[in-house]
């Protein structure tokens, strides 16, 4: 009897080749994480970089201050306050807010900071705003400047630093209280988180109430900004904003 060949022919596997989701790079990474250690560890390193700065431009404003010089001319009001609101809003809150991100987790003994994304979001908000704030000292604006529109610029721009560092102001203050461990009262909290709990609370009331204070139609604080208006009579100029800024001014614009 004839023995044919049945053997079948190969079958091709049903296992496709699954390809590998590209994973992010380490910048990808750093920019879209919610981990409170890298959040506050870029708040301190950011704050840590401006702050420097502003040190530097305090520095030059006292020289400026004590030798009469010259060095900033008819600018010295505006560089004085504005240099002197960036050293609190751009370097002292946002690294004391990035040293509770990271240590106020670990006190309570939280795996995150409470609303990990709205720190994310504190944090690359109040750096762009920064870099806006700087921006317009530099075009004559900032706090008491002789620009109208570059002022405009900085009060928005302090405006958006204020809701942001009181957004992570919210974040920490979340973290003590909800995320404590079961049998962890306030009164257990460690001191560090303890404080960062009140003055979160101090700076939460605050920044809610400091926008009160300037009035958007002249750019100018309604306490009147005392040592602006002094320092700019001496050199025969007027506040920011108003109708009778100095014509000799490089950045004053008649407003008629």
């Amino acid at each position: 009897m004839a023995v044919t060949d049945t053997t079948l022919p190969e079958q091709p596997t049903g296992s496709a080749t699954v390809a590998t989701p590209a994973t992010a790079g380490e910048f990808e990474q750093l920019i879209g994480t919610g981990d409170h250690t890298s959040l506050g560890r870029m708040f301190v390193g950011f704050s840590l970089l401006l702050l420097v700065v502003g040190l530097a431009i305090r520095l030059v404003v006292g020289i400026d201050f004590a030798t009469d010089n010259g060095v900033f001319g008819s600018y010295l009001p505006m560089v004085d306050v504005s240099s002197l609101i960036a050293l609190v809003f751009l370097g002292v809150l946002p690294a004391l807010l990035g040293l509770a991100i990271v240590i106020v987790p670990l006190q309570v003994g939280s795996p995150s900071i409470a609303f990990p994304r709205a720190a994310a979001l504190s944090l690359w908000a109040w750096l762009v705003s920064s870099g806006i704030f700087v921006t317009s000292i530099a075009l004559d604006g900032g706090v008491g400047g002789g620009d109208y529109d570059a002022a405009a610029l900085g009060n928005i721009s302090f405006g958006v630093m204020m809701a942001s560092l009181g957004l992570a102001a919210v974040c920490v203050a979340t973290t003590v209280l909800a995320h404590r461990p079961a049998g962890m009262s306030l009164a257990r909290v460690p001191l560090f988180a303890w404080s960062m709990l009140v003055a979160a609370s101090i700076w939460i009331v605050t920044f809610g109430a400091a926008p009160g204070l300037y009035d958007p139609r002249t750019c100018r604080s309604r306490l009147r900004c005392g040592p602006v208006r002094e320092l700019r009579g001496r050199n025969g100029l007027g506040v920011a904003g108003s109708r009778g800024l100095h014509a000799g001014h490089p950045g004053a614009r008649h407003r008629r």
